[in-house]
């Protein structure tokens, strides 16, 4: 499976369990596109979790001794509580 495919995949169903957790349908993204790549990140919010989100970065770069291209390719899944005490 192609990794961008198996990203959105796995994003999908993490924004969905983020949903279901918070109980609401609302979810933030946004798209920055940039002349070395992009920058995907979607948030949900709500009252069980403050704030969680899934973040793709993909970064094409040259390696700087061989001028080969490169490709980064960072996925993030960030969860922060509305309550401190509950474990992660």
């Amino acid at each position: 499976m192609e990794m961008t495919l198996l990203h959105k995949e796995v994003r999908e169903l993490a924004i969905g369990h983020f949903k279901r957790i918070n109980r609401t349908r609302r979810v933030e993204r946004k798209r920055w596109d940039l002349p070395v790549g992009s920058w995907d990140v979607s948030v949900v919010r709500g009252p069980v979790l403050e704030k969680a989100a899934v973040t793709q970065i993909i970064l094409n770069t040259e390696h700087p001794l061989t001028g080969e291209a490169t490709r980064f390719n960072v996925f993030q899944v960030m969860v922060y509580p509305a309550n401190p005490k509950i474990p992660i």
